[in-house]
């Protein structure tokens, strides 16, 4: 028997199976900064009640270009996690190819811009 709990939103499936001990987010599509928001923080919610540290987003569907998404995930998200969380947590990302390449083009010009200041 496969044990798994379920939240659903209208843009975000949130599922954890215990018997992987995986916690999935599975973003249905593009989102807007306040579902972002509402996205990560239901999913936490979800992995608290499980402890999970292993969390696997599936961002296909989702836009990934948003630097102001990506300041709060990083910025405000993350510490919060840290402390939600009582052991290390681990964030794989499922992304198209179209997405990896603007993810590491984005760094790449990021790190250019450091250097250049």
């Amino acid at each position: 028997m496969i044990s798994t709990t379920q939240v659903d939103l209208a843009f975000l499936s949130v599922s954890f199976q215990q018997e992987m001990g995986i916690f999935f987010c599975r973003w249905n599509n593009k989102v807007n900064l306040h579902q972002f928001t509402e996205g990560y923080y239901t999913s936490l919610e979800v992995a608290k009640q499980h402890e999970s540290g292993l969390w696997l987003h599936d961002i296909r569907k989702r836009d990934n270009s948003d630097k102001l998404k990506a300041t709060w995930f990083l910025i405000t998200f993350m510490p919060y996690l840290e402390q939600a969380i009582s052991k290390p947590v681990l964030i794989a990302y499922l992304m198209s190819p179209h997405q990896k390449e603007l993810l590491l083009t984005t760094q790449q010009t990021q790190r250019e811009e450091e250097v250049l200041s």
